[in-house]
């Protein structure tokens, strides 16, 4: 019986006040987007930096003297390191292929150019940073030295994506816990709003010795509703302009759906927070000027 009469009386609200519930349903749906847009942008910023770090190698200049089965035991050896993706040994004749094709050099000066045996090491995403390689790079000339005489790795590229993932990290901090900020305090003052306009209603209900909840409810389902209609709106639009953001940006698509409605899923719980804290508060605000009169 209580739940009908809820919900006739949020009806009533809903033909009652359209403009607040329009401007309720507009507020949640832009800080949604707002939220979404910036939370899809750093994960898949942060996944295209990690595509770039699983192109790093890192080449292993192997001694003349060393016997292939001496190289093989060193790669197995890598090949059990946590913070190693793959490792393989290459040959002579492939280096001068890699060489060759890079510079454009004729087959003829193979027999005069003398290239070296490699171990190629492909660290994984999380290990492709600076500090981690100089590391691995100084522990693998110190224990294989015998094997090992030099190694080779893009210090200037692993630079640039320690400098990327530093920037990305700051900004991704400081731009998401302002933009929850934003979106907190307009959807509390959005709600606020229409529960200010609904004052007479709250008044009645506790003149009538009605308890908080029951004041509120009716207004509380009007703010779920309207919220449960702007992410639902802005949903729609990041749906859509997916489709447009993925042919103009191809590492947009790393991002997966179901974080897409997970982050939704988030923000809606918070926006549900507000609207049930602006309600119960407009409530006791009622309740208390019926106990001082």
């Amino acid at each position: 019986m209580s739940l009908w009469f809820h919900m006739r009386a949020s009806g009533q609200l809903l033909k009652r006040r359209k403009v607040q519930v329009l401007r309720m349903t507009a507020v949640a749906m832009v800080g949604t987007l707002w939220c979404v847009v910036g939370g899809l942008w750093s994960v898949a910023t942060w996944r295209d930096i990690d595509r770039q770090a699983a192109e790093v190698r890192i080449d292993l200049l192997v001694r003349v003297e060393a016997t292939d089965s001496a190289v093989r035991a060193v790669v197995r050896e890598l090949a059990e390191l946590p913070s190693v993706d793959h490792v393989r040994f290459v040959r002579e004749n492939e280096v001068w292929r890699e060489f060759s094709g890079d510079v454009g050099a004729d087959d003829d000066l193979r027999a005069v150019v003398s290239m070296p045996r490699l171990i190629r090491l492909a660290p994984k995403t999380t290990a492709a940073t600076t500090g981690q390689l100089l590391l691995m790079t100084s522990s693998v000339l110190s224990q294989f030295g015998d094997v090992v005489y030099d190694v080779a790795w893009p210090r200037a590229y692993v630079d640039v994506l320690d400098a990327r993932r530093r920037d990305l990290t700051v900004l991704a901090i400081i731009a998401g816990a302002l933009s929850l900020v934003m979106f907190v305090l307009a959807a509390s003052y959005a709600f606020r709003a229409e529960i200010h306009t609904a004052g007479g209603d709250l008044k009645v209900g506790a003149l009538l010795g009605a308890s908080s909840a029951w004041v509120a409810m009716p207004h509380l389902f009007v703010s779920i509703l309207a919220g449960i209609a702007g992410v639902l709106l802005a949903g729609t639009f990041v749906a859509v302009g997916a489709r447009y953001a993925v042919e103009r940006l191809p590492w947009v698509r790393t991002v997966k759906a179901d974080e897409v409605v997970l982050l939704l899923a988030v923000l809606a719980l918070v926006g549900l927070t507000v609207s049930v804290s602006q309600s119960l508060l407009a409530a006791r605000s009622a309740q208390r000027i019926k106990g001082l009169r």
